[in-house]
């Protein structure tokens, strides 16, 4: 059964919404030494607006195509926190 193609306003929508991502991906991609850490933020930025609930570690890496959540915990994880 093929799921229902979404109407032009949706695409449009859609697209704003991906444009509105990345623009805000390139403002904040700045603040980022390592482009590891980076592209796991976005992951997180990308798993936090994913409708899947509950959002914990374990749905939020499955969203983004992590096999665990340790990965994108670890290069999400603030260095303040590290020295606790």
């Amino acid at each position: 059964m093929l799921a229902p193609t979404p109407s032009g306003q949706a695409l449009e929508a859609l697209c704003a919404w991906s444009d509105h991502l990345k623009s805000f991906q390139q403002r904040i991609g700045k603040y980022f030494a390592r482009s590891e850490a980076k592209g796991a933020a976005f992951d997180y930025i990308q798993a936090l607006l994913c409708p899947v609930e509950p959002k914990n570690g374990w749905q939020m890496a499955e969203q983004v195509g992590y096999a665990s959540p340790y990965c994108l915990q670890r290069r999400t994880e603030l260095p303040s926190a590290r020295r606790i």
